[in-house]
């Protein structure tokens, strides 16, 4: 299948700071299963190195909540809370739910929450040679200001 054509327009900070490539992107995450044995402090702990912020109840992106066995999230990269409820150390059930209604909505077999800071990956994973056209191989770049992007990227857009 064929992807549709793509342009990206950015100002000249974003091509030139280092990002996540795409093997950190992929592995580097937190990952809960339906099923998994996962004590719920190691979430909690891991919740909170990846800088979300515990709340009462949660209301927007990057918060989380926790009620006994049951943790809400709202990862970074989601359109959707997710309630987790655990049985003991097992997750029992991970489930979508409404923010207004605070009610569950759709249950689902899997979660990944990303960090809300992608400083926290760069650290952790000491990337710092990865740009945003490594995602961008297949995509035409027109600059606007080649040497003044030339003279900034020490070379690398040369």
């Amino acid at each position: 299948m064929e992807s549709a054509p793509a342009m990206v327009v950015t100002c000249l900070k974003s091509v030139t700071d280092p990002c996540l490539n795409a093997v950190h992107l992929k592995r580097d995450h937190i990952k809960v299963d339906k099923n998994d044995v996962c004590p719920i402090d190691d979430l909690l702990t891991r919740l909170i190195g990846y800088h979300y912020e515990r709340v009462s109840i949660v209301e927007e992106l990057g918060q989380f909540a926790v009620r006994g066995g049951i943790v809400d999230i709202f990862p970074i990269q989601s359109k959707q809370p997710y309630r987790i409820e655990f049985l003991g150390n097992q997750v029992e059930t991970i489930r979508i739910f409404d923010l207004e209604k605070q009610s569950s909505v759709q249950e689902v077999d899997r979660i990944d929450i990303f960090p809300c800071d992608e400083l926290i990956w760069l650290e952790q994973a000491n990337c710092q040679d990865s740009f945003i056209d490594d995602y961008l191989e297949s995509v035409p770049a027109i600059f606007c200001n080649p040497d003044e992007l030339a003279a900034k990227s020490n070379g690398m857009f040369q």
